[in-house]
């Protein structure tokens, strides 16, 4: 793994991480993903999911296109930006749920978690995107919002 970049520039932090296409490269890159979102003192559960994200789609980037990876990660105050680019031209491919699926859940889990997400196409290969927000948002006029009880431990 190459050295990271910082850049900061009013409140606009980001890192910059070249990943090598190996096994143990997307645990390295957790370790140091956290350890940044820490310091930039991004709140706990926006970490979690940032981390759970940013695993998904490094793991699809080194598994289609078996080279090295470049990802980016970024934080304004308000959200968190994961960009991972890799060499493959395949579009990235959600997947409907199915239970009987051994495989394939991780853009399931992106849908799920992200704010938002996407990708763009280069010359060679492409960059998938997501975003993760990092405070409360606000729900839309006139939209009630209701709290799931917890679930009941029946012996």
């Amino acid at each position: 793994m190459t050295l990271p970049r910082l850049t900061s520039r009013r409140k606009h932090l980001r890192r910059r991480w070249t990943v090598p296409a190996d096994a143990e490269s997307p645990a390295v890159l957790r370790i140091h993903a956290r350890s940044e979102l820490v310091h930039w003192d991004v709140p706990g559960p926006a970490i979690d999911e940032a981390i759970m994200v940013l695993n998904e789609l490094v793991s699809n980037a080194l598994q289609h296109s078996r080279a090295r990876t470049e990802v980016r990660l970024s934080y304004n105050g308000d959200r968190i930006r994961i960009r991972v680019r890799d060499d493959s031209a395949q579009p990235p491919n959600l997947r409907p749920r199915s239970l009987l699926a051994v495989a394939g859940r991780g853009l399931q889990l992106v849908d799920a978690i992200a704010h938002g997400w996407g990708w763009r196409p280069h010359a060679i290969g492409k960059t998938v995107w997501a975003s993760i927000r990092t405070g409360p948002v606000s729900p839309a006029p006139g939209v009630v919002h209701y709290l799931r009880p917890p679930a009941l431990l029946l012996h």
